[in-house]
């Protein structure tokens, strides 16, 4: 697919804040995201483009924080998105506003807390040697497929007590909904997600059971059953986010250490600084994008915007702001602070992010472990996927087989 065509812009626009910028498709994204949007902030802070059905760009990290904290004016809900279609399906939390949103992140708090997820440490570790063990011996592996893709759907399902069997489904139908740029598209797969996840929801809530989906099913909100269809789409926004995160997350950095040994030499010489390291992974690789929408007109650093107008939060360009952060092109694991906005800001702040902290963490445990040097594959180039969730589309890694040790043994 090519660039997505262009829409006409609207009467309030200035002329001299339009730039023809595309989240999907534009080159600022299809290689190093990071280095690519960087030349963004040689331009206005803030900007239109006409893509993608026309919406406003934030290149400050400042900027971006005042909106994100501000929900009085910048919803989240879909019905100020004129780009969807407000009887479609939708995401809880993310694509709700207070009190609805509140009401369900209490939901989720005591599910995603960090002495929650926890818990979830040793079956997590168990699963990660498995997934290493799998690809070790090979000499190499396409990491996208055959571990970042498998290893946080694996986890999902056994949380929920769902058949491991449709990890390649699930993690398909995954993707496809992140990355299609058309709004038909999304739909479409949104509801396979949902209608996949209903049938599980409903005979949970018949006879309950002490997993997650059963758990959602039988919560309640202010001593009443919420309805059945907002909790499908709660269910169906922990699916997304928990995996595509997680999977786009490791993707990149992987792909960033293949063609950095020496960074990844690091790592495995000093185990000790691998949560410090992700921080600034992180930071250098934010992946999931986010929408903002004007509730009413409104006036924010001497713009005008109108009812309606779209805007769209990139955290790679953020993160990478030189306003925030010193040489933010350099990955620095040695770096005191790595603000960044991985998981987003203010009341929308991922609520499972100490899930995925803790997969990332161990899955990095344990990969240095397993497999102490590795390199892209000769010949490869990293390319990038744009769309609501950044990634590479592959990243081959080729290593020594006589040089892995057995996650379980720690013999080759």
């Amino acid at each position: 697919m090519g660039a997505t065509g262009l829409s006409p812009i609207p009467d309030h626009v200035p002329p001299e804040l339009v730039i023809d910028f595309d989240y999907y498709y534009g080159p600022e994204v299809l290689g190093e995201p990071a280095i690519g949007l960087s030349k963004l902030h040689d331009g206005p802070d803030i900007f239109y483009t006409p893509r993608n059905e026309g919406h406003w760009m934030v290149t400050r990290a400042k900027d971006a924080r005042d909106i994100l904290l501000d929900n009085k004016r910048f919803s989240s809900a879909v019905h100020y998105n004129r780009r969807l279609d407000p009887m479609q399906p939708y995401l809880i939390p993310a694509q709700v506003d207070p009190p609805i949103q509140t009401a369900y992140r209490k939901i989720l708090h005591p599910l995603m807390s960090p002495a929650a997820v926890l818990k979830l440490e040793g079956e997590i570790r168990e699963l990660t040697r498995e997934v290493i063990e799998n690809v070790r011996a090979k000499g190499g592996c396409e990491f996208f497929s055959e571990v970042a893709q498998l290893f946080p759907t694996v986890i999902f399902l056994k949380w929920a007590n769902l058949p491991v069997s449709d990890r390649a489904m699930l993690a398909d139908i995954v993707d496809k909904t992140t990355h299609d740029p058309t709004p038909g598209g999304q739909v479409e797969n949104f509801t396979r997600l949902s209608s996949y996840l209903e049938s599980v929801l409903k005979e949970r809530r018949a006879r309950p059971g002490d997993d997650l989906i059963s758990k959602l099913a039988t919560a309640k909100i202010d001593g009443q059953t919420p309805p059945e269809q907002e909790v499908l789409f709660l269910l169906t926004n922990i699916l997304l986010g928990g995996v595509d995160t997680v999977v786009a997350g490791l993707t990149s950095f992987l792909g960033y250490l293949g063609r950095n040994p020496e960074k990844y030499r690091q790592l495995v010489d000093d185990p000790g600084i691998i949560r410090q390291a992700l921080e600034e992974l992180m930071r250098a690789y934010g992946v999931a994008n986010t929408e903002r929408c004007l509730k009413y007109d409104t006036e924010f650093r001497g713009i005008k915007f109108k009812k309606y107008d779209r805007i769209v939060i990139l955290p790679a360009l953020l993160n990478v702001d030189p306003h925030e952060i010193d040489h933010p092109l350099t990955v620095d694991f040695n770096r005191p602070q790595s603000p960044h906005m991985f998981f987003g800001v203010g009341i929308h702040h991922c609520v499972g992010a100490h899930l995925a902290r803790l997969e990332m963490r161990i899955f990095f445990e344990e990969w240095t472990k397993a497999i102490p040097k590795f390199s892209l594959r000769p010949g490869e180039v990293i390319e990038g996927v744009g769309g609501f969730v950044f990634r590479p589309p592959h990243v081959h890694l080729v290593w020594d087989r006589a040089e892995t040790r057995s996650p379980y043994t720690g013999k080759p």
